[in-house]
């Protein structure tokens, strides 16, 4: 006869469940913004500026980044949204948000129209290298809303519509949420003037995971059934002497 499992203490079980991940971890919403920064976009120069926000947050793990930029142009023809690219950068990591935005194979100057008020989000249900097939920013407004990033890990020069997007803010999941956070902008062509007005960083982190909670849970589990079976065996008679 299969023994039945006898039910476990509320705290056991509890216990269990955090140990084994069946409880999800705590979310938190860490926000890093700029304030005013009006830093001159150099026209016409691939090494471009950088820009840093802080985020501290011991013992917090990236989930998921948002990242908001306002570009504005600048002069009298104002930006060229074809000539940009920015990316977030940590440690070793960055995602491409731009990536001269328009460009084509048919197409290598990319959009012409005048920055961006945008927030990069993985979600989002449109890419923003191709922004023109859905929106038409009416000049001199920059374009808005929330936007898949660009993504595209080509060089500036060499970049097309066609080219594959591997650059997500995914790339940043399961590293440490403290730390710099950098924000690099480049102007690669001639023509076209623009600054950063400012940026800022959305995280959604999670607690570090206690170090060997999934063993611990294995263990107790197995602990657990182990109990349940024994209380569920038969007892063996117990054996009387044979009287001479």
């Amino acid at each position: 006869m299969t023994p039945s499992l006898v039910p476990l203490k509320t705290s056991t079980v509890a216990l269990l469940g955090l140990s084994l991940g069946l409880i999800p971890p705590v979310e938190a919403a860490l926000v890093a913004t700029s304030g005013t920064l009006n830093l001159t976009i150099p026209d016409g120069q691939q090494a471009g500026i950088n820009t840093s926000l802080s985020i501290d947050a011991p013992s917090q793990f990236v989930q998921s980044v948002r990242v908001s930029i306002q570009i504005q142009g600048t002069g009298i023809g104002g930006a060229w949204n074809g000539d940009f690219y920015a990316a977030l950068v940590r440690d070793n990591r960055r995602a491409v948000l731009l990536n001269r935005p328009g460009v084509t194979p048919t197409n290598p100057v990319g959009y012409p129209d005048n920055g961006f008020n945008v927030t990069f989000d993985d979600t989002a249900d449109r890419d923003i290298h191709l922004y023109r097939e859905t929106t038409f920013p009416t000049l001199p407004l920059p374009l808005t809303g929330t936007w898949q990033p660009d993504a595209r890990a080509a060089l500036p020069s060499a970049v097309s519509s066609t080219t594959p997007r591997e650059l997500f803010l995914s790339e940043f999941q399961g590293l440490p949420a403290s730390g710099n956070w950098f924000l690099v902008i480049a102007d690669n062509e001639f023509g076209g003037t623009a600054r950063l007005a400012g940026w800022s960083l959305e995280i959604t982190a999670v607690p570090e995971p206690a170090a060997g909670a999934a063993a611990i849970g294995a263990a107790l589990l197995g602990l657990g059934w182990y109990r349940a079976t024994r209380r569920n065996q038969p007892k063996r008679p117990e054996s009387t002497a044979l009287s001479t």
